[in-house]
């Protein structure tokens, strides 16, 4: 009997703690309620309805955005001629091996690939009469890893770091061994990953002319990044074959970045 009356005063307790949170709420204020609400996880919360009724209008909209602009790519896309020539199993033009087998044999010597294109046969004559565009693709470079993007100084890369006229110690974001040259002991510049991983492939493209001689066809190198990646990129020194000596180059450059044009600031 005692505990069945203990329990009675329990649920009496609860009761009359609740008659007096009700009674409070109507004495306050709109805001104060909606306060309490929040409080007390009681606030109206909206729930999306996954249903064919309700979504059918966003697909719909989406789709219509989508195939606008598709019409305009395409519309764009068709003012060009596009050539993709894939060169992972090309044959050195020199040697005759394999691309690929020469240089895992033959470390950093070069290989020349060579590809003649007839741009007469299956082509638009007319679409050649304006400006080339020359892109390059990479398969199975999964560049954007978290540790990847994020293995580079932005300080270092917009001039800084430098001090006295030497070069400091890049940043820890920089780590080994992509920021110190472990035999000259000479910070890398640029440091990272992402420099060590440079496209060094170099495109070349000629034409045959009216006496059937290949002449060569001047690429412009400068003019095409974005503005505001240019922004971001500021040689140390004002002279940059002078880091030669100061600094040491990526573990898997071919050249070093007194050999660049512009350095720092080369967009190529």
């Amino acid at each position: 009997s005692i505990l069945k009356d203990i329990g009675q005063d329990s649920v009496k307790t609860k009761e009359d703690k609740y008659m007096m949170g009700e009674a409070g709420r109507e004495k306050m204020t709109w805001w104060q309620g909606q306060i309490d609400a929040y409080q007390q996880q009681e606030s109206w919360v909206w729930r999306p309805e996954y249903t064919v009724h309700t979504m059918w209008w966003p697909f719909l909209g989406m789709g219509c955005v989508m195939f606008v602009l598709g019409l305009g790519m395409m519309s764009v896309q068709g003012k060009y001629n596009e050539i993709v020539w894939d060169y992972t199993d090309c044959n050195c033009t020199d040697t005759g091996d394999k691309a690929m087998d020469y240089l895992e044999k033959h470390g950093v010597k070069s290989c020349k690939c060579k590809l003649e294109v007839n741009i007469t046969e299956e082509n638009d004559q007319a679409k050649w009469d304006r400006d080339i565009l020359i892109y390059y693709g990479l398969e199975n470079f999964h560049q954007n890893h978290r540790q990847y993007a994020d293995s580079r100084d932005d300080k270092q890369l917009n001039g800084g770091r430098w001090t006295n006229g030497k070069p400091d110690i890049p940043d820890f974001d920089c780590e080994a061994p992509n920021d110190i040259d472990n035999k000259t002991e000479k910070p890398i510049v640029p440091c990272g990953a992402i420099a060590n991983s440079f496209f060094n492939d170099k495109v070349e493209m000629f034409f045959k002319n009216s006496d059937c001689d290949w002449q060569n066809i001047t690429l412009l190198r400068t003019g095409i990044a974005m503005p505001f990646d240019k922004k971001r990129f500021k040689n140390p020194v004002d002279d940059p074959k002078t880091l030669e000596g100061t600094v040491a180059r990526p573990r898997n450059w071919t050249t070093g970045l007194w050999d660049l044009d512009n350095g720092l600031e080369n967009e190529d």
